[in-house]
């Protein structure tokens, strides 16, 4: 009755660290893994996707305020459209969603970039010679998100975690290793799966890593 009456375990029992997420973006290969992981953990998962779950409009600030008032956390697993050219970019995305997590007091962690790391200082991925042309204006999409979350205040509390230059389903091993602009490699090697990404996010958000930082993860 009192769990019921105070809105769910995360608000009965705060200690345990039980909390009620969102996840966008959650039937993506990155998202799906993003929403088993905080199952795993305990979290109870409102997933939103184009394909299934709640559907929720990434860049509508009130109709996302509406539901993240039901939520403690958000989980951004999206990146920009690769279907619809006219979609907004995701700089204009991150607009909208860190507005509504102003209005709700709510933390929010974001699935980044590679490109956007740096692979050695000062030069980005992205500007390396041999990045794939047909990559690069969804890489650079992400750099204009990272600098606009760096330019905030600290009304809000967010992350972007930004994977290594290879991300692909595997195994899931408990293992990574993180930095904070720079490329994660092992031996030239740039990767880690999809599976171990997802620990990474959960980390973030569950032991309050890099907080309002980039995060970089990688073997």
């Amino acid at each position: 009755r009192v769990i019921r009456e105070v809105g769910g375990w995360p608000k009965a029992f705060p200690a345990i660290g039980v909390k009620k997420i969102l996840v966008l973006g959650a039937s993506g290969m990155v998202g799906s893994r993003v929403v088993h992981e905080a199952k795993l953990r305990g979290h109870q998962v409102t997933s939103a996707s184009r394909k299934n779950g709640v559907r929720v409009d990434a860049n509508d600030v009130g109709g996302l305020e509406k539901v993240l008032s039901a939520h403690d956390a958000l989980l951004v697993s999206m990146g920009p459209s690769r279907k619809n050219d006219g979609s907004p970019r995701l700089v204009l995305t991150y607009h909208a969603i860190i507005e509504a997590c102003k209005r709700t007091g709510t933390r929010v962690v974001f699935v980044g970039g590679a490109g956007s790391s740096e692979a050695s200082e000062g030069v980005l991925v992205v500007d390396t010679p041999g990045f794939p042309d047909f990559i690069k204006d969804e890489a650079m999409q992400h750099v204009e998100a990272l600098k606009f979350l760096q330019t905030l205040d600290d009304t809000v509390t967010w992350t972007t975690v930004s994977p290594p230059a290879q991300i692909s389903p595997g195994k899931r091993t408990g293992k990574y290793r993180a930095g904070v602009d720079n490329l994660i490699s092992t031996d030239g090697v740039s990767k880690i799966s999809a599976e171990d990404f997802a620990i990474a996010m959960l980390d973030a958000l569950d032991k309050g890593l890099s907080i309002n930082q980039r995060m970089t993860v990688g073997y």
